[in-house]
C-alpha cells in the first residue's frame, strides 16, 4: 500500500526509470514511506519500577524517569552507550512497542518529545519504550554499508573510517536488541529511525535485514552513498522479496532546490537538486514496484532543508506507524 503526500505546492507525477537517476553522488535525501503493520497494544510501566530496573543493574542510573546506561560491544570492541525512556505506567504482563534511535545524542529528546505531542490523539504513543544508540563520534564509520573514497561530501580522513555498517548491524542484531528484550517490558514490533547516513543504514537494514525492525522511518536518507549503489541493489530486492509485516515511512527534504517541486528535481541534472534526486528516486522506485506486502508512505518537506525536516519527519513517520500498530 502507497501513501503520499506533499507540502503545498509540491506534486507528485509518477516514476522514471532507475538508470535515469543513478548519477554522481549526492547528499542525504529521503522523507517518505508508510504502511499498514499489526498491532501491538499499548503498555505503560511506573516510574517506581523504571528505578528497580536501573538498580538491578550498576552501569545503569536513572534521572527524572530516564536510564543510562552503557553496554560492551564485543563485535565493536567498544562500550556503547544507550538511553532508555520507559512508559510512566503499564499494567503488569504488558509488554510494549520499542523505537529504537539512531544518533541518540542528537535526536533522542525529539523523539521523546514528539510521542508526548502525539499521545494526545494516539494514546498507543504513550505507550512505547524508546530507546537511544549513542555514537555521533563514529556515525560515518557505523552507517556505512560500504567503504568510499574521499569526495567532494566526503573528507579523506572520514572517507578512511567508512565501511563499518555490517559490524554495526551485527551489533544490534546479537547485542543491543538481545540486551534490550531481555532487561526491558518490550514487544517483537520494533521500529527504527535513522536521518541523513542513520537513514542510509535503515534503509541497509529493510533491504538486506528487515527481520530487524518492523518499522522503518527513514529521515532524508543519504540514498547518494557509494553512487547510489544502495538503491539500485534495492530495486532488485523490492521486485522480488516479500515484505509482509514492514512498513517505510521517507520524509524527503528540499536540501538546496527551494524554488523547485518533485516534477522540476526529477527533471534537474544540475547541482542545485543533486542532494535530494536520489531520495526522490527511492520513493519513485518504490512507487513503481509496490514490494510485496510494503506498507509506504513518503511526505516531500518543500520548505525543511536536511536538519529542519528531522521534527517534522519523525513526527509525521511516528504517526503513521502509531496509525498502523492501531488496526487489527
Amino acid at each position: 500500500m502507497l501513501r503520499l503526500t506533499t507540502s503545498p505546492g509540491a506534486e507528485y507525477s509518477g516514476s522514471r526509470p532507475l538508470s535515469t537517476y543513478l548519477e554522481p553522488p549526492m547528499h542525504r535525501v529521503g522523507a517518505f514511506a508508510e504502511q499498514r503493520e499489526r498491532r501491538h497494544r499499548g503498555m505503560k510501566l511506573s516510574l517506581a519500577s523504571l528505578l528497580i530496573l536501573a538498580a538491578a543493574n550498576g552501569s545503569a542510573h536513572a534521572v527524572d524517569g530516564r536510564i543510562n546506561e552503557s553496554i560492551h560491544s564485543k563485535i565493536l570492541g567498544e562500550d556503547r552507550s544507550m538511553l532508555v525512556q520507559l512508559p510512566s505506567r503499564m499494567p503488569p504482563g504488558k509488554r510494549a512497542p520499542v523505537v529504537y534511535v539512531l544518533d541518540a545524542e542528537a535526536n533522542f529528546d525529539t523523539v521523546v518529545q514528539v510521542l508526548q505531542g502525539l499521545a494526545q490523539d494516539h494514546a498507543p504513543a504513550s505507550s512505547v519504550v524508546v530507546v537511544g544508540v549513542g555514537n555521533i563520534w563514529s556515525r560515518h564509520r557505523d552507517y556505512t554499508p560500504t567503504r568510499i573514497a574521499a569526495s567532494p561530501y566526503v573528507d579523506s580522513q572520514t572517507a578512511a573510517t567508512t565501511g563499518g555498517g555490517q559490524k554495526f548491524v551485527s551489533f544490534l542484531k546479537t547485542e543491543l536488541i538481545p540486551h534490550v528484550e531481555r532487561k526491558y517490558p518490550v514487544s517483537s514490533t520494533r521500529i527504527v529511525i535513522g536521518h541523513s547516513i542513520g537513514g542510509l543504514i535503515a534503509m541497509e537494514m529493510l533491504v538486506n535485514h528487515r527481520d530487524l525492525f518492523t518499522h522503518y522511518v527513514a529521515i532524508d536518507p543519504s540514498m547518494w552513498w557509494d553512487e547510489s549503489r544502495l538503491l539500485e541493489e534495492a530495486q532488485r530486492h523490492f521486485t522480488t522479496d516479500d515484505f509482509r509485516k514492514r512498513s517505510l515511512y521517507l520524509a524527503i527534504a528540499n536540501v538546496n532546490a527551494r524554488n523547485m517541486d518533485l516534477r522540476q528535481i526529477r527533471n534537474d541534472r544540475s547541482e542545485k537538486s543533486a542532494l535530494t534526486r536520489p531520495v526522490v528516486a527511492l520513493a519513485d522506485q518504490l512507487s513503481a514496484i509496490t514490494p510485496k506486502g510494503l506498507f509506504f508512505e513518503y511526505r516531500f518537506y518543500e520548505n525543511d532543508d536536511h536538519m529542519s525536516v528531522v521534527r517534522p519527519g519523525v513526527r509525521d513517520g511516528m504517526k503513521f506507524v502509531l496509525e498502523l500498530m492501531a488496526q487489527p
